[in-house]
């Protein structure tokens, strides 16, 4: 009997196996069919280059149409950044005010610039930086990252400079004691203890002064940062805006500002080394040079939650990690969105924006709301795979995407092959990979959906303004135009 089941749950497996690989050579081959009949790759003296010719204008057309509702788009996430901006600042100002070590310990955010302290995942899901003060001592603490020291691509320790005298170390650790554990580890989970504490007197002191901006406001405990839980304004003030979401939901989360480069980092530009597109690739690199020699920092060390990639599981690295919880707790997760804001702002000037690289990001968001799969499925496509993706689209593809509807396209494929092999390395680490958290029957829910929409669009390429959301808002426009 046991070995009946044992046999049938086999045969189960080996047939769902079989179906994944028949959808994702399904999906490859239909993404380059509808490649070939799309761009303008193709030979369009030949019949089916002329059909490709007019399909691509009607894709454009409708792809356009998408575009167009973009910016309602960016007024919902500039009404959540708002909020969010009037709630964290209010916040943090206490907590800063408020609670000494708080006070000692972390910048004010009012020093800082925006593009530092705030990052926009989704339309109602944001981050927001909490930096530490700069060390009086330059190198008082050391990042120590790579295979060569048992880490996992991606993460770093932060600890004290073992070349420091006696009289240098006691000094650092007298400064930063509340920051350290007994191994001269600066850890999140040192620091997690007094900044939860810090956020949770703040918003206990504005509670008690019934202080408007932080009405409806939950701090929830999502160690190792901290996450609010804000009402949306559109609960608020009864706004009719279609696309605001009923909770903003606000990681804050504690970070270090990195000086010079990390082990590991290869910096590229976005763009392919070759003329004329090297040219903007390498004001791009001079741009980050000129920022680093202006002490502006590159690169961040976060306090993150520790996800290790499955690839790592049979090394000493991932058993190192994995079974011991003072290593993973001392762990820093590398975030390099300053450099990242350089590349998408290259790429937005490339061939003088008409390739609308951004627009066609938030296009992809705009398609994974509206999906009729599990959107938690889709969470593993957040804004920074797709930023990141469409970094290599560049650097492979850039003589090819001459317009929105072939930078489209071309993000598709490669959003498809992402899914299709679990993997997407990061730009700047090679090594890390980005989509590590994914598993197998999340990648064959996106994988299929994706393949859908591929399918679909081969048939019809006005099943983009479906997968968009806007065939039933034109029907219902339509409807109210007539009444």
């Amino acid at each position: 009997m046991i070995s009946q089941r044992s046999q049938s749950g086999r045969s189960s497996s080996k047939k769902r196996h079989q179906e994944d690989v028949a959808i994702r050579q399904d999906c490859y081959t239909k993404w380059t069919s509808l490649l070939r009949s799309l761009t303008r790759t193709v030979d369009m003296g030949s019949r089916t280059g002329k059909g490709g010719g007019k399909r691509q204008i009607e894709l454009s057309v409708y792809l356009q149409q998408v575009l167009d509702k973009i910016p309602e788009f960016d007024t919902v996430v500039a009404k959540n950044f708002d909020r969010v901006k009037d709630v964290t600042s209010k916040i943090l100002h206490w907590a800063w005010h408020g609670n000494r070590r708080f006070n000692a310990y972390f910048q004010d955010t009012y020093l800082l610039s925006e593009s530092e302290t705030y990052h926009v995942t989704d339309v109602d899901v944001f981050d927001c930086r909490v930096f530490l003060k700069g060390f009086e001592m330059p190198d008082s603490f050391l990042t120590i990252s790579g295979l060569q020291h048992d880490l996992p691509p991606g993460y770093a320790l932060f600890k004290l400079n073992e070349r420091y005298t006696r009289g240098e170390k006691i000094a650092v650790r007298s400064a930063w004691h509340d920051c350290m554990d007994s191994d001269d580890y600066f850890t999140p989970s040192a620091v997690y203890r007094w900044f939860a504490t810090g956020i949770q007197e703040a918003l206990e002191y504005l509670s008690e002064q019934k202080d408007d901006v932080i009405a409806d406001v939950m701090m929830v405990e999502t160690y190792p940062t901290i996450t609010l839980q804000i009402l949306n304004s559109k609960q608020r003030d009864n706004d009719d805006v279609e696309d605001a979401r009923e909770i903003i939901t606000v990681h804050l989360v504690p970070a270090i500002k990195g000086a010079g480069w990390p082990h590991g980092v290869v910096l590229q530009q976005p763009l392919p080394k070759m003329k004329p597109y090297c040219e903007l690739g390498m004001q791009c690199l001079q741009e980050i040079h000129d920022d680093i020699c202006d002490g502006q920092s590159m690169w961040f060390l976060e306090a993150r939650p520790v996800k290790l990639c499955k690839t790592l599981e049979s090394s000493k690295c991932y058993a190192n990690v994995s079974r011991d919880p003072d290593r993973s707790a001392r762990l820093w997760k590398f975030s390099f969105a300053p450099v990242e804001e350089h590349f998408m702002r290259t790429i937005s000037q490339f061939r003088n924006g008409a390739c609308a690289a951004d627009q066609v990001i938030k296009t992809i968001q705009l398609i994974i709301s509206k999906s009729e799969e599990s959107i938690e499925q889709w969470k593993t496509l957040d804004l920074n795979v797709l930023r990141t993706l469409i970094f290599w689209q560049f650097k492979k593809n850039a003589p090819k995407i001459k317009n929105p509807s072939d930078c489209f396209l071309f993000l598709l494929g490669q959003v498809a092959q992402a899914v299709q092999n679990m993997s997407c390395p990061h730009f700047l680490l090679p090594t890390l990979n980005i989509m590590e958290s994914i598993d197998s029957e999340s990648a064959g829910v996106v994988l299929k959906g994706i393949y859908n929409i591929i399918d679909d669009m081969e048939k019809d390429t006005s099943s983009l303004l479906v997968y968009a959301g806007l065939k039933e808002r034109q029907k219902k426009e339509q409807l109210d135009e007539e009444k």
